[in-house]
């Protein structure tokens, strides 16, 4: 299989993509605070379901779609058949241990790429932030939601802005000196969930918005980070 355009679904493969949740209060949510930050030719690595490039596609705004595993390029492939919005469904592995020779082709191609569903708790965030950010033109966006480190503080500001200010460290060191830092938003849930890590679409009817400055709900499980970057290379 090449890595661009998915035009045949292969036998025995189904799909994994559920109906697209356009209605989410936080797929909506995470939509308006990015949207303003995209520009130029946009990529969505690891594109999964669809829900938030169905968002670009509602808003007129063309992209490109993709995801590593090739059940879930077909599924999109089929949610979005001839909608020309949509330029190219292509299949990108961001831990690809041969990344640079890979995609070859599709580096420093992009004005903007979003990592919205690709980095979880387990995976190697350096590597891929590191290969993500090498798909970006210079001044490049990379849009990403992260696991924030959630080290915890005490009730006195002192304490909230030191964690801050971990935070930041921590932030950078994953995404390196080369990246200009144009937004942070924090958030979680109203109320802790079940798991430890809960994936993002457990997140469903609740109300995720979180203003930095309500320090108690930093503390509680489940905490995630959307960081907007500019790659300056």
């Amino acid at each position: 299989m090449t890595d661009d355009v998915i035009t045949t679904s292969p036998p025995g493969e189904t799909s994994s993509i559920p109906s697209v949740k356009s209605s989410d209060q936080l797929l909506q949510w995470v939509y308006q605070l990015i949207r303003p930050y995209t520009k130029g030719g946009i990529l969505e690595v690891g594109s999964g379901d669809g829900d938030m490039a169905s968002l670009f596609v509602l808003d007129k705004a063309p992209l490109s779609v993709s995801d590593p595993h090739a059940r879930n390029c077909y599924a999109l492939k089929k949610m979005f058949e001839g909608e020309p919005l949509i330029q190219r469904i292509r299949r990108i592995d961001l831990l690809h241990k041969e990344f640079n020779t890979k995609y070859e082709r599709y580096l420093d191609k992009f004005d903007t790429v979003m990592c919205l569903h690709s980095i979880d708790h387990q995976n190697d965030h350096s590597l891929m932030l590191n290969n993500a950010k090498k798909l970006l033109s210079n001044r490049g966006r990379l849009i990403v939601l992260l696991p924030a480190w959630a080290a915890l503080f005490g009730e006195s500001d002192e304490g909230f802005h030191d964690w801050l200010k971990c935070n930041h460290r921590h932030l950078r060191k994953l995404l390196g000196r080369d990246v200009e830092f144009l937004n942070t938003q924090y958030f979680t849930l109203l109320k802790p969930p079940i798991a430890s890590n809960p994936p993002v679409d457990q997140y469903h009817q609740e109300v995720p918005i979180f203003e930095v400055s309500e320090k108690k709900s930093l503390c509680r499980r489940g905490l995630s980070v959307i960081v907007v970057a500019r790659i300056i290379k």
